[in-house]
């Protein structure tokens, strides 16, 4: 108090470095014990009106520890846990270069694929859906893209497969079922379309491609790109084999 004197005070205002507190914020999560961590968690949860159970928030916790930095941030992260089902954006749910036909099959066959093991543990399932996507010839982005969409409702989560241990065998079936018949009802949608004002069915090209790939499992737009590609060199093939037979 000797020291104090009002002739050294700053009349400036002071500043608080937001960006600087979240960072210490979220270095101090990330040193808490998984344990510690989902205990804090619980409360936060409850005041989102989401009944979360302190089990599973602690096996929550070290899969979405790396990526919070305030525990309200938790919410958007993993609020998932704990809903009965999920309801993404029906376009969420199609694959970044594939059509919706083709992400209906792709939900079809990882859905049979699931359905054919006896849990969904991280072990059980990555070998799998690994096999999976390279007998599809498709890309780990697309299928998990998929996957993720239909059993988190989000674009980007946790880790998928912690994710699917943590969900539970039936839940994630059954939220995969319910994802699967979203894309096939689309594809109806597409096959009931009609044109009110003009008394004709309002559809394109790439309609009648999905439906096809829809009935069929082939992938039709992607071989229409192929045939295009073959149509535009085929000048150029038919003049090299004419000359070649000279």
């Amino acid at each position: 108090v000797e020291k104090f004197s009002l002739e050294k005070l700053n009349p400036s205002p002071a500043a608080i470095n937001f960006t600087k507190l979240d960072h210490f914020n979220g270095l101090h999560i990330r040193a808490l014990p998984a344990q510690t961590l989902g205990r804090l968690l619980q409360p936060v949860f409850a005041s989102h009106g989401i009944d979360a159970d302190l089990p599973t928030l602690q096996k929550i916790a070290p899969i979405v520890q790396e990526r919070l930095v305030t525990l309200d941030d938790a919410i958007e992260i993993a609020a998932f846990f704990f809903q009965d089902t999920v309801t993404p954006a029906p376009e969420n749910l199609i694959a970044k270069g594939l059509t919706a036909a083709e992400s209906a099959q792709v939900a079809r066959q990882v859905l049979g694929v699931l359905e054919s093991l006896p849990d969904v543990t991280m072990h059980t399932v990555e070998e799998p859906m690994r096999a999976l996507v390279e007998t599809m010839g498709l890309n780990l982005g697309q299928v998990f893209g998929i996957m993720r969409v239909a059993i988190t409702g989000q674009k980007v989560s946790p880790p998928l497969f912690e994710s699917m241990e943590i969900i539970g065998r039936e839940k994630v079936l059954e939220r995969m079922r319910l994802q699967r018949d979203a894309l096939f009802e689309t594809l109806e949608e597409y096959r009931a379309g009609w044109n009110a004002e003009t008394n004709q069915p309002r559809l394109m090209g790439t309609d009648i491609a999905e439906v096809v790939a829809m009935w069929t499992g082939i992938p039709v737009l992607r071989m229409a790109g192929e045939e295009t590609e073959r149509l535009l060199h085929m000048e150029e093939a038919l003049h090299n084999r004419i000359v070649g037979q000279h």
